[in-house]
Order: C-alpha cells, then structure tokens, then sequence
C-alpha cells in the first residue's frame, strides 16, 4: 500500500506535527505501508516517521508584524512564480508515485491552489482531507472552507474528512455552516496522540525541575 501525505509550511509546527503522528502512526500499524510526504515546511521534518520519504518544495517564511503579514522565500521570485514551481514538483512526484491513498492536510485545494491540478489528474486514489478541530473563526472559516465551490470541490474530491478532535469538545457542523451534503464524509478519530513510558517524576527529573516548580506546556497541532 502506498500513501502520500501533502502538508504546508505555516507559521510554526503544528502542520508538521499533525503529520509526524500520523506517519508514525501508519508505519507501526501497517509494517509494510510505502509513505510519501509532499510538503514546503523547513523545520520538524525529523519528526516525521523515519520510513517517510520526502519531497521537499520550496518554502517561505510568512509572519505577522504590526504592518501586516510578512511572506519570504529564499527563490526570490513572487508568490505566484513559488507557487507555480511548487505546484509542478508536487504534480510530477505524486503522479509518478501513484498513491492508493492521498491525505491533504489543512487546505482542500492546497496553499494557493498548488494541489488542484493534481488532485484532478490523480486516478484510482481514494483522497482524504484531514482537519484539525477549530479551523479559523466562523465567519473566514465559512468562507475558506465552506462556501458553495468549496464545499462542492470537497465533496466531488475527497471519500471523506477525518477531524483530529472530540466532538463532544468541538463539533464543526454546530459551529460553522457545513451543508449537509458534506455531513457524512465529517468522520471525528480523536485527538492525535504520542504514546510515552515517561513518569512525570522522571520527566521532572530529566528537566531539572525542583518540586515546588511548576511549567506551563503549549503544544502546536
């Protein structure tokens, strides 16, 4: 069985990380699974699973200042002339690959579109849209997502939609205007997880952590 996996670079790791857990994931539970990661990220790849090839496109650095969001590529071409290349290579691995299953994370068209041709080209591949649980605000998130031609490219493209949370903590038909017809392809599989063998006492341990000290932890993805 082979499985591609398409992700962005955003601003920070939570992309890469979703993507880690589930490559890992795939790899212990099918042993003899073929993974492919398509992505633009730069930082975290080594958190993939180790039996994941990936194609690397180029990237960019995108931020936000008090003027406004910053974007940066080391091509120094526009956004339209990285896109454009980007969307080639990803064209030329993933039909020379021949997934029988494609997992697009995060953007139903990819980032600027860099997915579409693709994902109308790709034959005989059953193709999975994955989403975090809160996407964006409703207002952009009905919008970017579930507008009529979106919501309609969704459903003519993906089998289903998986959604990395509980729904009894955040269920997206209630919180954003899903049409119906999308409804039942919305499958929720919980939230991604790493199992570990560490002890709290032996984590505090290994951080230095006296036993009055208290840390605050925040995870990406």
């Amino acid at each position: 069985m082979k499985i591609a996996m398409y992700w962005h670079n955003g601003r920070s790791l939570g992309h890469t990380s979703e993507v880690a857990k589930i490559s890992k994931g795939l790899s212990e539970k099918l042993p003899n699974v073929k993974l492919l990661g398509v992505t633009g990220a730069f930082k975290g790849l080594d958190m993939v699973s180790k039996d994941m090839e990936i194609v690397k496109v180029p990237g960019f650095e995108n931020f936000d200042t008090e003027d406004g969001l910053i974007f940066k590529n080391k091509f120094g071409v526009s956004r339209n002339e990285l896109f454009d290349i980007r969307s080639k290579i990803i064209n030329i691995a993933i039909n020379a690959y021949q997934p029988n299953f494609f997992l697009v994370n995060h953007e139903p068209y990819g980032l600027d579109g860099e997915l579409k041709q693709t994902l109308l080209e790709l034959k005989n591949c059953k193709k999975i849209l994955t989403l975090r649980g809160v996407i964006y605000g409703a207002e952009e998130t009905n919008f970017d997502y579930f507008s009529k031609e979106t919501a309609e490219w969704i459903n003519e493209t993906y089998e289903s939609i998986l959604v990395h949370t509980d729904p009894e903590v955040f269920n997206l038909e209630e919180y954003y205007d899903i049409p119906k017809f999308l409804h039942n392809k919305i499958h929720y599989v919980g939230y991604l997880d790493t199992q570990s063998n560490v002890s709290k006492n032996d984590a505090r341990k290994a951080l230095g952590l006296e036993n009055e000290e208290r840390v605050f932890v925040s995870s990406m993805g």
